[in-house]
């Protein structure tokens, strides 16, 4: 998956090297459902490393059906143990007032204004630069995303074509953003 972003290279190579150590051993003719499922049914309590593992199996016995090495993927019709639905709610109205009446050094505040008024991930705002932000027409153009290898910062481009986009932004935001910008 040479083609793919940096964090998903990083998640195939991790749970390589630290999921599917059971496996090492199992030649790949004696791979089942029943073994993988196994394998899996372990680790339920983490739902979402749950789906990275059969996705990599998958990945790999896919290529092995490719190659002629195996006559079919027995990963397909593996269960995955349920999401817990996350615990993500809209901001009370206390704490609506609590971010206008914080009192914030002027990067602070832009940054929290982007954040609260646009509804950019922090990546995305991590990344933006003057350029980015056109305080005339009260635009935001979101163009780049930052991710960190190893505690370094890298610029890079959306996954998909739909991460660039323009957002109009709120007038607390570019209030926010003029005195920053000063």
């Amino acid at each position: 998956k040479a083609n793919r972003g940096l964090r998903t290279q990083e998640m195939y190579q991790r749970i390589v090297e630290k999921h599917l150590t059971e496996l090492d051993e199992v030649y790949l003719k004696d791979i089942t459902k029943s073994l993988i499922q196994e394998h899996i049914n372990t680790k339920s309590e983490h739902p979402r490393l749950c789906e990275q593992i059969k996705l990599t199996i998958s990945q790999i016995l896919e290529s092995a059906v490719d190659d002629g090495l195996i006559l079919k993927n027995c990963c397909k019709n593996i269960e995955l143990p349920r999401k817990k639905p996350s615990d993500k709610r809209a901001l009370l109205p206390e704490e609506k007032a609590a971010i206008k009446s914080a009192v914030l050094l002027p990067r602070e505040k832009a940054m929290l204004y982007i954040l609260y008024g646009c509804g950019l991930r922090p990546a995305e705002a991590w990344a933006l630069t003057k350029g980015d932000i056109d305080l005339e027409k009260r635009e935001i153009s979101v163009n780049k995303s930052i991710t960190f290898i190893d505690n370094i910062p890298f610029v890079v481009n959306p996954k998909t074509n739909s991460g660039i986009r323009t957002v109009q932004a709120p007038r607390c935001t570019i209030e926010a953003l003029e005195e920053y910008l000063k």
